[in-house]
């Protein structure tokens, strides 16, 4: 059987795909980084680290963090990426959302929001080598509105940069 309906794709959606590639913020290449330069952390040391940041992101520590409105946990020129939301580039833009919607929830329990904010965690799963950390966690989250706790599995894969700030993260 012959496929002669098979075409290649036209020139316009072609074009369209790589106008949308170039839309999004790039991420490094590790690949053709210097590994001489590349931090090469001890697995406790990222554990430490990654313990650190969600010890942070709970509340109350969540409100000193978006009250410094530039986290020192993350580098000045940090790119993270939220599947359910955007691409974040930069330490104010990534303080605001990972400390500073939920310190705000918590600081407003009066107003509506189909949100919570995060009040204890559990590693279910972790992983680290070099400077890349592969986690799982079920973070518990206050809804202010009913005042119940609701479980959500956090999946994220992050770098740390040679000061252990965070460079770049995927949630």
């Amino acid at each position: 059987m012959m496929l002669k309906y098979l075409t290649p794709l036209p020139l316009f959606f072609t074009s369209v795909l790589a106008q949308s590639a170039l839309s999004y913020p790039s991420f490094p290449n590790t690949s053709t980084l210097d590994p001489h330069q590349t931090p090469n952390y001890t697995f406790d040391e990222l554990y430490n680290l990654t313990n650190r940041f969600l010890q942070n992101h709970m509340y109350p520590n969540n409100i000193a963090q978006s009250l410094a409105i530039n986290s020192t946990l993350l580098s000045d020129d940090v790119l993270g990426r939220v599947d359910a939301t955007r691409d974040y580039a930069g330490r104010e833009l990534n303080t605001e959302y990972l400390f500073g919607l939920f310190a705000n929830i918590a600081l407003n329990p009066d107003a509506f929001t189909l949100l919570g904010y995060p009040i204890n965690y559990t590693f279910t799963r972790f992983l680290g080598i070099g400077n890349v950390v592969s986690f799982a966690a079920i973070i518990e989250y206050k809804l202010p509105v009913t005042g119940t706790t609701i479980p959500q599995e956090l999946d994220f894969w992050v770098t740390y940069n040679d000061k252990g700030e965070i460079s770049q993260y995927d949630g």
